[in-house]
């Protein structure tokens, strides 16, 4: 039996078009395209995984970089503090020593002492004495009482959080 088929009728429902191409406009009709679109699309999923999988490590590694330098930091003061400013010949030193710190990160530095003649000690760069000034008569003991968790983070150091 020999059927007739109007090709017009196949060009309209999605069939082959004799003139080169799907019908209809419609995509992925062959296996290359098929596959070309499949192996995209995964690659482009891995990369935007893989983008931010870079990031996570890259950001991971970045705070604890940051935390070694604060804590490394932290170290040197409480090492500077214990064996140089309680000695009243090389307070000078020590104190140059703070100032220099503190000009590094452009922070305050204050030092809450037990023994009423030596109190609390503001640290900071004169350059930045308009930021800093207002919180120069910030109570550190309440603060210090309010403490959360302590921390050693070495033999001379402390961190605390707040």
């Amino acid at each position: 039996m020999l059927r007739i088929i109007n090709t017009d009728l196949l060009k309209f429902k999605g069939g082959i078009d004799r003139e080169g191409g799907a019908a209809g406009g419609k995509m992925l009709r062959t296996l290359f395209s098929r596959m070309l679109a499949a192996y995209l699309s995964v690659i482009i999923i891995v990369l935007i995984a893989l983008g931010f999988l870079a990031s996570s490590i890259f950001h991971d590694h970045y705070i604890e970089k940051i935390k070694s330098e604060l804590v490394r930091e932290a170290d040197a003061i409480c090492r500077i503090v214990l064996e140089e400013y309680m000695d009243d010949a090389k307070r000078p030193v020590a104190k140059e020593k703070l100032f220099a710190i503190v000009r590094q990160y452009e922070a305050l530095l204050q030092l809450c002492f037990i023994d009423p003649s030596l109190g609390i000690r503001s640290f900071y760069d004169e350059k930045n004495a308009s930021k800093w000034q207002a919180s120069e008569e910030f109570d550190v003991e309440t603060l210090a009482k309010k403490t959360l968790f302590l921390k050693p983070i070495s033999n001379t150091a402390m961190l605390t959080t707040f």
